[in-house]
C-alpha cells in the first residue's frame, strides 16, 4: 500500500511549500490525486518527483525543461533516450558553470594568498622597526 499525504505533510517531508507544490500541480509538473472531498494526497512516487524537481531546479534546470522531460516520462519507454540526453545535455551545462565557479574560486584563492603575504610583510615590517 502506497502512503498518502496531505499537502502538509508532502510540503513537511520535502521541505518545499505548500505553495510551490500547487505552482508545479499548476504548471503540470505534478499529477497529484485529489480525494472525493477535492483534498490533495501525495503518493511516495509523488514525493520523489518533488525531490526531483528540487534537485533539477537547484542545478538552474528551467522549469519548462523540466516540464518536458515530466512529460517524456510519462509518454513512457519509448522516451527513454530523449530523457537520457536531456540530461546529459543538462550535465555538460552544470559542468561548465562548476568549472566557471572554480575558476572564480582560484581567483578568490589567489587574491586571499596576495593579502595574507602584504599583511605578513607589513607585519614584519613593523616588527623590524620595533626592534630598531
Amino acid at each position: 500500500m502506497t502512503s498518502k499525504y496531505t499537502i502538509q505533510q508532502a510540503a513537511e517531508i520535502t521541505g518545499v511549500s505548500a505553495h510551490t507544490l500547487r505552482y508545479y500541480e499548476r504548471q503540470g509538473l505534478l499529477s497529484v490525486a485529489r480525494t472525493a472531498s477535492g483534498h490533495r494526497r501525495f503518493t511516495d512516487d509523488d514525493l520523489g518527483w518533488v525531490r526531483f524537481i528540487v534537485l533539477l531546479k537547484r542545478t538552474n534546470m528551467p522549469l519548462p525543461e523540466i516540464a518536458t522531460f515530466i512529460r517524456l516520462e510519462k509518454d513512457g519507454r519509448d522516451t527513454i533516450s530523449k530523457r537520457r540526453k536531456m540530461l546529459v545535455d543538462h550535465r555538460k551545462v552544470l559542468a561548465n558553470h562548476v568549472a566557471e565557479l572554480q575558476s572564480h574560486m582560484n581567483a578568490l584563492d589567489a587574491k586571499i594568498h596576495y593579502y595574507s603575504d602584504v599583511n605578513n610583510d607589513l607585519l614584519n615590517c613593523v616588527q623590524d622597526d620595533s626592534t630598531q
